[in-house]
């Protein structure tokens, strides 16, 4: 039998005892095992493999009845290694910059089977360079709006690859200008730190929205650690998830810088789950069907088995 590493399988077998079709077996498996388990499950035998687990597998199930008495069932198991596409972190969503600048963005890329990966950069601007995990850009006469795909892939197997997109403002040194734009937080509430500067130190007008729904509206003194809550219940609520926070800094000339945020505030809801009461007998197999609506965030759904009620 032929599985690839992270598959499953069950392999039905029929055990019963020809003198005595009532009579109660017992199993007993040996051999070697995939690091994923294997269970006995009725007359089943459900196999899981994980990573790492490539390698020959030779299982023998015993079945013996109440008189000792033997048969055998051998299971020979071939996994074969998976080839895990490559993986791109911390690639933001948004990038500002002020014209001038030298725009560093470290670009984090890794294959979970080690094989050899080369990272490469689309739409990157003229004197830009990408070298050992950094785009790196010195700024000047720059301004506009720059669109950038970052992509890791296998040397020898190209079409095994990740890619992650981001925008790159640079905008004009004048005005008020915020730096180091961040978000934290993904549910009910954000909070967006950065640092404040304008010319001689005038109060700046900020403006916080999201897709146009004006957030926060307040005045600041240019400064270091500025920061500012902002109450994000209401969105995450459907299948959108990313979101672009704007903010608008304002002294003679309105500045707008971006930061994305992952914004999450539905909880899954677990429909289709049978109600009826349902009957089996020890070792069976029962299996257990329901599905889960959300927006594409699902973690992993686990089912949790209760003892059995006292009755009167």
């Amino acid at each position: 039998m032929l599985l690839v590493e992270l598959d499953s399988t069950i392999v039905p077998f029929i055990a019963s005892d020809p003198d005595n079709a009532e009579e109660l077996l017992r199993f007993e498996l040996e051999g070697n095992v995939p690091s994923g388990g294997v269970l006995l499950a009725g007359e089943s035998l459900l196999v899981e493999t994980d990573l790492g687990d490539a390698g020959e597998y030779e299982l023998t199930l015993r079945v013996f009845d109440t008189e000792e008495s033997m048969a055998e069932l051998l299971v020979s198991l071939t996994v074969e290694a998976t080839n895990l596409p490559p993986e791109i972190e911390g690639v933001e969503a948004f990038y500002n910059a002020i014209d001038g600048d030298l725009v560093e963005i470290v670009v984090a890329a890794s294959d979970p089977d080690d094989d050899a990966i080369e990272l490469l950069v689309e739409g990157g601007p003229e004197g830009s360079s990408l070298s050992e995990g950094v785009f790196s850009w010195q700024t000047g006469d720059s301004v506009g709006v720059y669109d950038l795909t970052f992509t890791v892939q296998e040397v020898e197997n190209e079409e095994n690859a990740a890619s992650v997109s981001t925008q790159l403002e640079v905008l004009a040194a004048e005005g008020a200008i915020i730096r180091g734009l961040q978000a934290e937080g993904h549910q009910q509430s954000v909070t967006l730190s950065f640092d404040l500067e304008a010319p001689a130190e005038r109060p700046v007008a900020i403006i916080v929205s999201i897709d146009d729904d004006v957030l926060e509206e307040l005045t600041l003194i240019p400064g270091p650690g500025q920061s500012i809550q902002l109450d994000t219940s209401g969105y995450g609520l459907d299948d959108v998830t990313s979101y672009g926070i704007l903010v608008s800094a304002t002294v003679d000339t309105k500045n707008d810088f971006q930061v994305g945020a992952e914004i999450d505030n539905k909880a899954p809801e677990i429909t289709d789950l049978p109600g009826a009461l349902a009957i089996v007998k020890t070792g069976d197999r029962f299996p257990i069907q329901f599905s889960v609506i959300d927006n594409g965030q699902v973690g992993n759904a686990r089912v949790i088995f209760e003892g059995p009620e006292a009755s009167i």
